[in-house]
């Protein structure tokens, strides 16, 4: 592989790795306000909201995970660059790395997982 490949597939994961976390705090986030917009709407005309709690717990948990998915993110590039300057040992970015690929797995699941508790809960 040439090096200007290897840039450029580097360019593009990251790239990707912006996108998902953009997507697990729109989502989770618009999400939660959203939620919290209908209940105010129907108490406001005199309606009992449905119980949203849980499904609130999902997507704020879901906000959380994006916000360790960013932490670890960044630790990664922190140690890929150490690594690059000598500093670290070789392949010691793998376990950030994974450990954010994780956390945003957890983010989509945790909008999936509130998504349907929404749902259901009306």
């Amino acid at each position: 592989m040439s090096e200007w490949h290897k840039e450029e597939t580097y360019k593009s994961m990251i790239q990707i790795s912006t996108v998902v976390m953009k997507f697990i705090f729109t989502a989770n986030g618009g999400a939660a306000v959203a939620m919290l917009t209908f209940s105010g709407h129907l108490y406001a005309k005199g309606s009992i909201p449905p119980d949203f709690s849980i499904a609130m717990l999902f997507f704020l948990g879901g906000v959380l995970a994006g916000a360790l998915t960013a932490v670890f993110s960044y630790m990664t590039q922190l140690t890929l660059f150490r690594e690059e300057m000598g500093r670290e040992t070789r392949d010691k970015h793998h376990t950030p790395m994974r450990i954010a690929a994780l956390f945003a797995i957890i983010g989509i699941g945790m909008f999936g997982g509130g998504s349907w508790l929404a749902v259901n809960a009306m």
